[in-house]
């Protein structure tokens, strides 16, 4: 069963209308709303991951397996669903200060509260929900979260967002030809490009300094030295004579076959991202961030996402 009249169908329901980081930022966020539409049985609508949409089974079809939910685009000329797009943050930023609240829709922007305290507005809130029920609900922001139901609802969120066939088929095929030699493999994130400036570059580390921590990872597995394999995910140009000595594999570099690479390791190691966390949750994979403070690496620190 489709949903792809969802927004004509219902006249309550939640509305995402906030397009907040790139790929993995999206996914979370979708992801915790609708494991608390699923949980709570009402709609929800989210136009703003139209431009990552193509890339899954779900969103590709805009049929989310009987669920209340909808990605569908405003338009289906993507120019004009840009402008709808943004016209709509816009007009719902503007309106949170003016309008916030009326018999038939509420504004829930935590724009300038949740998000600039870093704290987490939990959407099993009795008012939140309260009001899903009677009107069109528009939410703003990053940290709208619900953990309880993330966790209930995951083997059909990992379902719903499972990426289409032919980049799965690509990366089935590096893994394979990877798990023929290696017993191990260890998933590198090296986040560079955006990274050099985002936050000051806090999360920023040299090739050199990522090196450093895998030889500290090789130390502490079981498996033999020569069957122990890193796989290097990165945004920009790795240089393969700093990873000298290191059995080491690049990904594809195409950004959904990457989160897929990882996601099919058998640990993940990188900076503070949702990107690593994404891979983590959907393979089941331990993860561990790194950080400027962090000086050593423990394997029997790893998690996986959300932990």
């Amino acid at each position: 069963m489709g949903s792809t009249n969802l927004t004509e169908s219902h006249e309550c329901m939640v509305i995402i209308s906030t397009d907040t980081g790139q790929l993995a930022n999206r996914l979370l966020i979708f992801c915790h709303f609708i494991a608390n539409a699923v949980e709570y049985d009402y709609a929800l609508y989210h136009p703003f991951f139209h431009e990552y949409a193509p890339y899954f089974e779900a969103t590709s079809t805009n049929n989310f397996l009987g669920q209340k939910i909808s990605a569908k685009p405003v338009f289906k000329n993507e120019t004009l669903n840009k402008l709808a797009v943004k016209g709509l943050k816009a007009g719902i930023y503007v309106l949170s200060f003016v309008l916030p609240k009326t018999p038939f829709y509420q504004i829930f922007q935590i724009i300038t509260t949740n998000d600039k305290t870093r704290t987490i507005f939990d959407l099993n809130h009795p008012d939140f929900i309260a009001t899903c029920k009677r009107k069109k609900v528009f939410v703003q922001g990053w940290h709208f979260r619900d953990f309880t139901h993330f966790n209930k609802h995951s083997d059909l969120l990992r379902t719903l967002f499972r990426p289409k066939a032919a980049y799965l088929d690509n990366v089935n095929s590096l893994i394979s030809r990877c798990r023929q030699n290696y017993d191990v493999l260890i998933g590198i994130h090296i986040r560079l490009g955006d990274y050099l400036t985002h936050q000051g570059g806090k999360f920023y580390f040299t090739q050199e300094a990522y090196r450093n921590y895998m030889v500290q990872i090789k130390d502490q597995c079981k498996a033999p030295e020569q069957r122990i394999l890193f796989v290097i995910c990165s945004n920009g140009e790795i240089d393969r004579e700093v990873f000298s000595g290191l059995n080491v594999e690049l990904g594809t570099n195409h950004f959904i076959e990457d989160l897929v690479t990882l996601s099919s390791c058998d640990f993940i190691l990188g900076p503070p991202s949702t990107f690593s966390m994404w891979a983590s949750f959907y393979g089941k994979v331990p993860l561990f961030h790194i950080n400027k403070e962090i000086k050593n690496v423990k394997l029997d620190e790893f998690k996986v996402y959300p932990n």
